[in-house]
């Protein structure tokens, strides 16, 4: 995945754009791959001269080597078709606003729906120490495992690989929302899950112990118990991967990763199934 990646960057020229900017240059600088910064819009004459000059300042002030260019379109469809022309290995975006959906965050979790590339959602840069790959129970993704290994190789961090089974009383509450039932797994039963699924993904994992490995048997929402687990784990970086399961996956995003997009302040990869 980050053997010579080509790198395609989106900026508005804000702070949360320096931000990718700079994470992408890490990037390059560690695997010897390129970048290519881009900004749409729809402006003419003295304004777009404006614009290109504020391209060259931020590739000046963030000492990025880099190919730019400013397109005409708006900065969805853009970036699509900057995609296919361009078949990037990575997509860098930053995080804006008070929230993780403010301005362009709608746009980031559109993309993220529909993407045929890994996307990475930047919201800081610095040196990064603990890094989670999200493992879905129902199907532990070799690749995802291999990005996240890849990743912390990279960036010289502890990996910890995270899954979180729910518990049957959840599972439950989420087909028959108006019936609660009492029936839990038992001890006896989560302690298999857990062992079973902590050595599935040893079989995908090239190098990792089980102590890398964090399993959990909730009643908690899903997206609750993975915050929760970075949280204590301090993860500042999370790799995890979409599913699209139906075809409206393809416009809105699954509920896990939208919740891991509200409530993880860490920079975030996902990649396509």
């Amino acid at each position: 995945m980050f053997s010579k990646p080509q790198i395609l960057i989106g900026t508005d020229f804000s702070y949360a754009s320096e931000a990718a900017l700079k994470m992408g240059q890490e990037i390059r600088k560690r695997t010897g791959g390129s970048i290519k910064l881009v900004h749409f819009t729809q402006a003419q004459g003295a304004l777009l001269d404006a614009l290109e000059h504020s391209m060259k300042e931020q590739i000046k002030q963030c000492d990025i080597q880099c190919s730019s260019e400013i397109i005409t379109a708006n900065a969805y469809e853009g970036l699509h078709k900057a995609i296919e022309k361009m078949k990037p290995d990575l997509l860098i975006m930053g995080r804006h606003g008070k929230s993780a959906l403010l301005h362009l965050g709608s746009l980031t979790q559109k993309l993220i729906a529909s993407s045929e590339v890994p996307v990475l959602v930047v919201n800081q840069f610095g040196n990064f120490k603990n890094i989670a790959g999200l493992i879905d129970p129902a199907a532990p993704s070799a690749k995802t495992i291999a990005a996240a290994e890849e990743m912390s190789f990279l960036l010289s961090s502890k990996l910890d690989l995270i899954s979180v089974i729910p518990d049957i009383d959840s599972l439950s509450l989420t087909y028959v929302p108006f019936f609660k039932t009492t029936i839990v797994f038992t001890e006896e039963e989560k302690e298999l899950m857990r062992s079973r699924l902590t050595e599935e993904i040893l079989k995908k994992s090239d190098s990792h112990s089980k102590a890398d490995i964090k399993v959990e048997v909730t009643h908690k929402k899903i997206p609750q118990a993975l915050l929760e687990t970075l949280s204590q784990n301090q993860a500042d970086f999370v790799v995890m991967t979409r599913h699209n399961r139906g075809p409206l996956e393809r416009i809105f995003i699954g509920s896990i990763t939208r919740g891991i997009l509200e409530g993880f302040k860490g920079n975030l990869l996902v990649l396509p199934e």
